[in-house]
C-alpha cells in the first residue's frame, strides 16, 4: 500500500502466451516489473526494425525471469493459477461442456471458477471447503448448528404433513399460520420443505 491507501501492482508474472514486445513495453510504461518467460524460437530476434524501448523491455524481462525472484514468482504462479485451473477442469468436470456458443460456455466456466473460489474462502474462514463436507469434516462453526437445523427441518416437514392432511386441532389452525402453503397444498401445488 502506498501513502493515502492507493494500491498499485508492482510486479506481474504470466505464462509464455502473454510474452510480446508490446506487452513488455506497456508494463514498463505503467511501472510494472514483468516476469514473463519467452517462447522457444528457432530464430534470433531482429531489433533493427523496432524501437529501442522494445529491446530494452525484452532484455530487462529476460534478465528478471532468469533471476531467483523470477523463478520464485513463476513457481508461485504455477502453484496458484495453474493448479486452480487443473482442479476446476479435471476434478470439477469443466473440461467438457454440453452447451453451445462461446457466451454460454463462458458463463458456465465463470460459475465453476466462482464456486471454486467460494470453496477457498470457506476453507480459510471456517475450516471446510464445500457444504458437502459438513458431516464428514466436522464443519468448524457450522457443525455446532447442524443438529438444531436438522431438528427445525423435521418440525417444518411435520407441519407440512399436517397441512397436507388438513388437520386442525382445538385452538390451533395450521392454515392461520401458513396460509400460502395451505392454499398450495389444497390446490395440489407441491411445496418445498
Amino acid at each position: 500500500m502506498l501513502a493515502g491507501g492507493d494500491a498499485r501492482i508492482r510486479e506481474g508474472a504470466a505464462d509464455k502466451g502473454y510474452h510480446s514486445s508490446e506487452n513488455l513495453v506497456m508494463g514498463e510504461e505503467w511501472g510494472i516489473r514483468t516476469y514473463i518467460p519467452e517462447r522457444a524460437s528457432p530464430h534470433r530476434r531482429r531489433w533493427s526494425d523496432k524501437p529501442p524501448s522494445q529491446q530494452h523491455a525484452v532484455y530487462g524481462n529476460r534478465r528478471r525471469v532468469k533471476a531467483d525472484r523470477g523463478r520464485k514468482l513463476g513457481r508461485l504462479r504455477s502453484e496458484y493459477v495453474e493448479r486452480s485451473f487443473a482442479h476446476t477442469c479435471e476434478t470439477g468436470g469443466a473440461r467438457r461442456s454440453w452447451l453451445h456458443g462461446l457466451e454460454e460456455v463462458t458463463k458456465r466456466y465463470v460459475l465453476y471458477m466462482a464456486g471454486r473460489n467460494l470453496g477457498v474462502i470457506m476453507r480459510a474462514l471456517f475450516g471446510m471447503g464445500k457444504p458437502k463436507t459438513l458431516p464428514t469434516e466436522g464443519g468448524g462453526v457450522f457443525a455446532l448448528l447442524a443438529a438444531p437445523i436438522r431438528a427445525l427441518m423435521r418440525v417444518f416437514r411435520s407441519l407440512r404433513d399436517l397441512l397436507a392432511r388438513g388437520v386442525e386441532s382445538s385452538g390451533f389452525s395450521v392454515a392461520a399460520i401458513f396460509p400460502r402453503q395451505t392454499r398450495c397444498l389444497r390446490l395440489g401445488i407441491p411445496v418445498a420443505a
